[in-house]
């Protein structure tokens, strides 16, 4: 199996609050503010974590950044592998819920990347009117 699909079912089974946890870090829970584990940071709270239809994820203020539990292991803040991890759950899982996941891969993408895209910054940072950034919009969807 390909990483990506790894990815989503970690994604999809794991949750941030518990995989932080498991890798030492306490005190992150849905909908408040905590500190962003992915950057030093001690002064104040920059993220939140939110459970919701998009999914399972952080959102880092400072880093404009989105997120998921396997970020949590390709950042290297639970000492694992993606490999190990996928393999662990998978290993649990029933047959029918192993198709469900199979069957739901790619066809709903929650994945936010496309908020990275530098363009999508130019309305906050006054360089173009909301009427552009609405258009721009419009043609990433």
């Amino acid at each position: 199996m390909d990483q990506r699909f790894k990815k989503y079912v970690i994604n999809r089974i794991v949750t941030l609050p518990s995989i932080l946890k498991y890798a030492g870090l306490n005190n992150y829970h849905y909908n408040s503010k905590v500190y962003c584990p992915f950057h030093a940071n001690n002064n104040t709270p920059s993220a939140k974590i939110y459970h919701d239809e998009a999914g399972n994820r952080l959102w880092c203020f400072a880093e404009q950044k989105m997120y998921k539990p396997a970020d949590v292991i390709e950042h290297g803040i639970l000492n694992t592998t993606i490999d190990k991890v996928f393999t662990r759950l998978w290993y649990k899982l029933s047959p029918e819920y192993k198709k469900t996941l199979e069957e739901s891969y790619g066809k709903l993408d929650y994945d936010l990347d496309w908020v990275k895209d530098p363009q999508l910054n130019l309305y906050k940072k006054g360089k173009c009117t909301l009427k552009e950034h609405l258009n721009l919009l419009l043609k990433l969807v």
